[in-house]
């Protein structure tokens, strides 16, 4: 008799575990978000084209084809969506198992790019290791590794409890690991150099770390702490202070730093309202530097012209609110961890986007970052996709877990 009862019993929690494993199983997607993100990632294909198509005329690409950079944008673009699928098939209880791994990984990564013979230089900068003929940015991954360290830490440690100097003690042991992956992530980003990407990862562990619950005051102190060692960083070097002087007065300094924003600035105003048409841009004919890359959006604005500019806008403001409400979903959801990691991943596109399209507009310092999603740069567009399959995958599983309770 007791046997029978064992037997039953183990078979209730048998079924009881295969309802839940398929209550958390992916469900669908978010199409609004799908198409968004097909649309943005279309239409860089075609600007990054456009845009390189003319760079074979100068002496320094003469050699390559005028599809060269189309085909390397269109196989990374294909390698980010098969890892979008991988990350999408991933649960995101294990991308939590694996977050002090990936940091481990990524820190590694960070200073292999800075053993010679490893690590390969371009324009006074070493912040790539070739794989395979291929240029690998680690500073990419390190955004994601970042944000997956921040967000599992938050939900261990974020409820802070008490009031004043008690709760500002807690909040500070509870933010304290964060400080310490951020001084030495920024110790080897400075020492690359790439003070872009260590801006993003800053804005992107403030964001996770205020949305975990830690008190504004405390963070404020921390940005402005971010904001005298990059002050200081500015300082101590001649280029980087160039740079930021340029963007006080680009014309004045247009002879040295400030040649690539006088032409990403006349670039947006040939645009007009309506632009001179797809193709027709002459910027990138030797004038703009490296239009495929950090200045895309300069040509997208210049060929496009303002309603271009707006439409576009708009479809970034759809992914960042699309991936905001799917975090918002899974905290309501009571998953945390997962809530986060898709808000997170909504601050990192919209930051950068806005901190780009910033640059060109000389609204903000120069600075190596890319528009996501559509500006050429391999790593970057691997990296964009990677974490899209897992925000793909976080809104699965809560519409997963929707349908499990009867909700839908």
């Amino acid at each position: 008799m007791s046997a029978a009862v064992t037997m039953a019993r183990g078979g209730m929690w048998k079924r009881r575990l295969q309802e839940e494993i398929r209550a958390t199983m992916p469900q669908g997607l978010d199409a609004l978000l799908f198409w968004a993100v097909v649309l943005i990632a279309s239409w860089g294909l075609v600007m990054v084209y456009s845009a390189s198509v003319a760079m074979p005329m100068s002496n320094k690409f003469a050699s390559l084809s005028q599809y060269h950079y189309l085909q390397r944008h269109a196989a990374w673009l294909m390698l980010g969506t098969v890892a979008a699928l991988v990350a999408y098939r991933i649960p995101t209880e294990m991308w939590e198992q694996w977050t002090r791994l990936l940091l481990v990984l990524s820190i590694l990564m960070l200073l292999l790019v800075l053993i010679p013979g490893i690590g390969r230089e371009a324009k006074g900068a070493t912040r790539w290791i070739n794989l395979g003929g291929l240029g690998v940015q680690p500073s990419e991954f390190a955004k994601l590794s970042v944000l997956l360290f921040c967000a599992q830490h938050m939900v261990r440690n974020g409820a802070v409890e008490g009031t004043g100097l008690q709760g500002l003690r807690a909040s500070l042991h509870a933010v304290m690991p964060v400080g310490i992956v951020l001084t030495i992530m920024g110790g080897l980003l400075l020492c690359e150099p790439d003070l872009g990407a260590l801006v993003v990862i800053v804005a992107i562990a403030v964001g996770v770390v205020f949305l975990g619950g830690i008190r504004p005051s405390l963070i404020l102190l921390a940005l402005g702490i971010v904001g005298i060692v990059v002050t200081l960083a500015i300082m101590k070097v001649d280029w980087r202070l160039g740079r930021f002087l340029a963007f006080l007065n680009p014309v004045e300094a247009m002879k040295e730093y400030g040649y690539q924003l006088v032409m990403s600035l006349i670039a947006v105003s040939r645009g007009g309202y309506l632009g001179v048409g797809l193709g027709n841009g002459v910027e990138k004919f030797a004038w703009l530097p490296e239009p495929h890359t950090d200045f895309l959006f300069a040509i997208l604005a210049e060929e496009t012209g303002f309603m271009g500019v707006v439409l576009l806008v708009l479809f970034f403001a759809v992914v960042v609110w699309r991936i905001v409400r799917i975090g918002d979903k899974a905290v309501r959801l009571r998953r945390p961890f997962a809530g986060l990691v898709a808000m997170g991943i909504g601050v990192w596109f919209g930051f950068q986007t806005l901190f780009n399209m910033g640059v060109v507009l000389g609204l903000l310092p120069t600075k190596g970052l890319t528009l996501p999603l559509m500006s050429y740069g391999g790593s970057a567009m691997f990296g964009n996709l990677l974490a899209l399959g897992i925000v793909f995958r976080i809104d699965g599983e809560n519409r997963g877990l929707r349908k499990g309770e009867g909700r839908r």
